[in-house]
């Protein structure tokens, strides 16, 4: 995600792509209709478990308490299968450094629909993009 201004559908490509070569035996689907009502970016089935991941393009920092406005979307579609989805952000961001460790790009968040008594969980990670090459960097 080295260009300017990658798009949604570029990203979704790409993670498409990477899981369906290191997800031997699952089922890696975009654009499904009819989940939740609504239609997914990625789709992965796995055996009997069915997952979903979420999508989203960002503009400026993608952190915990900006993830926040995006669980009720992310979660909805856990309705009738396990509580575990993903929330995926590519984060556009100009740095002059190198990018965040794999451990500030990843974590867990856990929602409890209005209503409800369960909580659902999500991963939500953050892709940075906009990258540049380590010889670019100051």
């Amino acid at each position: 995600m080295r260009a300017h201004d990658p798009s949604e559908a570029e990203f979704q490509s790409d993670l498409r792509d990477f899981l369906k070569g290191n997800l031997l035996g699952a089922e890696v689907l975009s654009e499904v209709s009819g989940i939740a009502t609504g239609r997914t970016d990625l789709y992965i089935t796995h055996g009997g478990l069915a997952f979903v991941i979420e999508l989203k393009k960002h503009d400026g920092a993608f952190s915990r308490v900006t993830a926040n406005r995006y669980n009720a979307q992310a979660t909805s579609y856990q309705a009738a299968n396990v509580r575990l989805g993903f929330l995926g952000a590519l984060e556009l961001v100009d740095r002059p450094g190198p990018v965040p460790s794999i451990e500030e790009c990843l974590w867990h968040s856990a929602f409890v629909p209005e209503g409800g008594s369960l909580p659902r969980h999500l991963i939500v990670f953050r892709v940075p993009g906009r990258l540049k090459s380590p010889s670019a960097l100051r």
